[in-house]
């Protein structure tokens, strides 16, 4: 027997999923990471896990809203170790080694080191505990904030992931001209692998500007990015009204667009790994509807090699969810940084041909873009998925 839903009948008494998407989005506003209208829309999320009957906690925590000046300091170690490499080579060699390292270290790491002023943000937990110990546990996720307002010309080419990689190949590229120009010891190859380093240099400060340029500008309106999640995430948890061996967390994750929120939740909560399965709902409302394969560009991730074909179950137990398997070429995400760290997580998104959620970090993700259909084939598909896991626990 899997979770008890509301009848038909009672769920028309709810809001439509698109309804309160377009609601967080007028009403609210752009929902900037540690900005008011995150805050209102976790109030407003709050609110409505409440009445949905839900046991809820607002976790608060300190986040930021900028990605860092990690890049601007990776750029000055390079700049500075060519500058003492005019003169003294093998010492510019160790400089621009160790530049390398902390830019391949950084890279590897899923927030900055070196951040800004830190704001207050918040986790909105709903859980619905069983009477008795859960079998399984599922968390579903959806994000609080939006994307960070981008040029249109670089919507698709600034992405966290690969402008570390980008980062920490620019160090290495100076650390092999260094010792270039040290081994073979002619002064005029020496003094182009000086102009070289330079450049690099300069590379890395205009991508360490970037940085800090991007991480102010402002939120773009975030319909679908991430309005929708959260309108499918409510949606779920009003209707999930009973789970026999399931529990049910619904998170409204603050700062997801820098990790903040979702480590906080980490370790705030004694998740178990096994018993624990992770949803996470992220740019919904508009394109084709998908269950992520696999995600990330640098480091992408499949995830444990049960969970595909549980999707895939529950994509065909509905005819009308329609959801395609795919690969999201963003990064990061909070399914990228879950199965990262390890954690069972399914992703469902909505997604282009070229695993781009459209609209994402654009002006144009309005409410008018939004697709009703594809919101409530989404809920569907939530739906499914929790009850395949309800009958897993159960066999």
């Amino acid at each position: 027997m899997g979770p008890r839903i509301l009848p038909q009948s009672s769920r028309r008494l709810r809001d439509e999923p698109i309804d309160v998407a377009t609601a967080v989005v007028e009403q609210f506003g752009a929902r900037g990471t540690t900005m008011l209208g995150e805050a209102q829309a976790a109030a407003y999320l709050d609110g409505r896990l409440r009445r949905a009957g839900l046991k809820v906690s607002a976790d608060s925590f300190q986040s930021v809203r900028v990605f860092g000046w990690d890049g601007l300091v990776i750029a000055s170690i390079v700049l500075l170790a060519m500058i003492v490499y005019r003169w003294l080579p093998m010492l510019g060699g160790v400089g621009a080694l160790v530049a390398a390292i902390v830019a391949i270290w950084l890279c590897l790491r899923d927030e900055p080191v070196l951040l800004a002023m830190r704001r207050a943000s918040q986790n909105i937990v709903g859980t619905r505990a069983l009477a008795q110990r859960p079998q399984c546990r599922v968390v579903l996720l959806a994000p609080l904030d939006a994307p960070p307002l981008l040029p249109r010309y670089l919507q698709r080419r600034y992405i966290g992931e690969a402008v570390l990689a980008l980062r920490a190949g620019l160090c290495v590229v100076a650390v092999c001209a260094s010792l270039a120009g040290m081994l073979v010891g002619s002064l005029e190859v020496r003094l182009g692998c000086w102009y070289a380093g330079i450049v690099l240099a300069a590379l890395l400060g205009a991508m360490g500007g970037m940085d800090v340029w991007l991480g102010r500008r402002p939120a773009s309106p975030g319909a679908a990015n991430h309005a929708g999640a959260l309108a499918v995430l409510l949606a779920c948890a009003e209707e999930l009204v009973k789970a026999e061996r399931v529990e049910l967390w619904a998170v409204g994750v603050g700062a997801s667009t820098m990790g903040s929120g979702l480590g906080d939740l980490l370790r705030r909560y004694p998740f178990e790994r096994d018993s624990t399965v992770f949803v996470t709902l992220e740019s919904l409302g508009r394109g084709d509807l998908a269950y992520v394969t696999r995600s990330g560009l640098v480091r992408p991730q499949a995830g444990p090699p049960d969970l595909p074909q549980l999707l895939a179950d529950a994509e065909q137990a509905d005819p009308l969810i329609d959801a395609v398997p795919r690969s999201v070429r963003l990064a990061p995400t909070m399914l990228g940084w879950l199965r990262r760290a390890g954690w069972r997580a399914v992703g469902v998104m909505c997604l282009d041909a070229d695993g781009f959620p459209p609209a994402y970090a654009s002006a144009d993700d309005l409410p008018a873009s939004l697709d009703a259909a594809v919101l409530d084939r989404a809920v569907r598909f939530v739906l499914s998925i929790v009850r395949k896991i309800d009958h897993a626990a159960e066999v």
